[in-house]
């Protein structure tokens, strides 16, 4: 009997090992090539080229299409057209943040676990609040992403909590489907989401401001709550987007970066 118990314990420890294994397997190759699939895509975002360089005129003729953001913005539509949920897309040069932008009003989570192809994946795409609206603009856009074991995703916004990795990486891309967008930031900070705790403030409440008072006093409040000085505070009238991850050093805990965007006309200076 000793050895018929024994002899099933082996098997059962046999089986588990072996499911361990594939599931570990699985996981690496699932991650894998979803990192391929939106490398393709950020690859094909960055050789806007590869979209069209000409255009053609209500005559027939052909010509050359405006350089850089017009073909940019294209590429952006062809992509758009193979799944309408695109809204635009995020990126943070010298991180691997660099991701098409969903936004689904009536199922607001939709892209939680799901990738650009709406087919089942942990990581999830990368999601604006279902309250925001990209067009017209909401004057802050908040956008939701996963914080990675693989370091993919939102998980490199983490690092914004050494000032050091802020100074290297002040800026964020976040360009529409309708026109580009370079975003300096302003405030880091944590927070979390537990609805019980009723003394930690909203920073996700301020989506539209209904005057320049309550715009002055949500910059104020992200201001006073950033883990360091900036020097930048946003004025009344200017958009802002809201970058949003799991952040663990408290349950519920959330890593918020908020960034302003730069004036066409301060940009040229």
């Amino acid at each position: 009997m000793n050895k018929i118990l024994f002899r099933a314990l082996i098997i059962l420890c046999i089986i588990v090992f072996l499911a361990a294994a594939l599931y570990i397997a699985d996981y690496f190759y699932t991650s894998s090539q979803r990192k391929n699939d939106f490398a393709n895509l950020a690859s094909f975002v960055e050789n806007p080229s590869a979209v069209s360089d000409t255009t053609t005129s209500g005559d027939g003729s052909e010509s050359k299409a405006e350089p850089d953001n017009s073909a940019l913005l294209a590429s952006y539509k062809a992509l758009q057209q193979e799944n309408p949920d695109m809204v635009g897309w995020i990126a943070i040069d010298g991180t691997t943040v660099d991701y098409p932008v969903m936004l689904t009003k009536e199922k607001p989570e939709f892209y939680l676990r799901r990738d650009f192809k709406k087919a089942s994946s942990q990581a999830g795409t990368p999601f604006v609040d279902a309250n925001c609206s990209i067009s017209p603009r909401s004057d802050n856009v908040i956008i939701y992403g996963h914080n990675m074991d693989d370091k993919s995703m939102f998980a490199p916004i983490l690092n914004y909590t050494d000032p050091k990795f802020y100074k290297e990486h002040k800026k964020i891309r976040f360009d529409t489907t309708e026109e580009t967008g370079e975003y300096e930031i302003f405030a880091v900070l944590l927070t979390n989401v537990n609805i019980w705790d009723f003394e930690e403030p909203d920073y996700y409440g301020m989506i539209e401001a209904q005057n320049a008072k309550e715009y002055n006093q949500f910059i104020k409040m992200v201001r006073e709550a950033s883990l360091y000085e900036t020097g930048i505070e946003p004025r009344y009238g200017e958009k802002l987007i809201s970058l949003s991850t799991c952040e663990y050093s408290e349950a519920d805990g959330r890593m918020m970066v908020l960034a302003r965007e730069i004036a066409e006309e301060a940009d040229e200076k």
